[in-house]
């Protein structure tokens, strides 16, 4: 008897490509150099959970892991953990405001972890905003949101992360160099 063919594997998402300038006047900036006095941590399970990492890793000497603190592997692990602004960022002079921010890391599959930006004008009631990204950025990659249909307010900002049962254990996925933009629209597209 022959064998079927071999599944097809199915094609992971591509990070969303750019299409403004990642240049421009800064509404809000956070690269964790200098701690958490502005950010939430909650959730997590197993050990596992957004913790501030001193590692040059993903940008500066400091930066979010959603994983285990000692980079120990980890698998069996379900559960949702949030990094959640303390305060409202103020758009209330954004035009076309922007949010960017870079991630690396790993897992096996890489949709076991995954975070999504969102946000709140109350902190309570939260929208996803631009695409989920999993575990899957070997070196790192910066993700982008557009905020305009939220200026002239103020927004609560969130990354949540699910995490899901693994079949081989991670390190986990890290979150650099958060910041909120006014574009510069006469500067080139990276």
């Amino acid at each position: 008897p022959t064998l079927p063919p071999p599944p097809t594997p199915m094609p992971l998402p591509s990070a969303p490509r750019l299409t403004v300038p990642r240049q421009g006047s800064f509404i809000f900036y956070e690269d964790f150099e200098k701690g958490l006095d502005r950010w939430n941590l909650s959730g997590g399970s197993g050990g596992v959970g957004w913790t501030r990492l001193n590692a040059f890793t993903c940008g500066g000497a400091w930066t979010m892991l959603l994983g285990t603190p000692e980079w120990t592997p980890y698998r069996e692990v379900v559960g949702e953990a949030f990094l959640t602004t303390k305060a409202p960022i103020d758009l209330a002079k954004a035009n076309r405001p922007h949010l960017f921010f870079d991630v690396r890391g790993e897992a096996e599959p890489a949709e076991a972890l995954a975070t999504q930006a969102e946000v709140s004008p109350d902190g309570k009631v939260w929208q996803p905003i631009g695409e989920p990204t999993t575990a899957r950025h070997r070196f790192v990659s910066t993700l982008f949101a557009d905020l305009t249909p939220f200026r002239g307010s103020g927004l609560y900002l969130r990354f949540r992360a699910r995490l899901q049962v693994r079949t081989a254990p991670t390190k986990g996925l890290l979150l650099d160099d958060i910041h909120l933009i006014e574009p510069d629209l006469s500067a080139p597209v990276r």
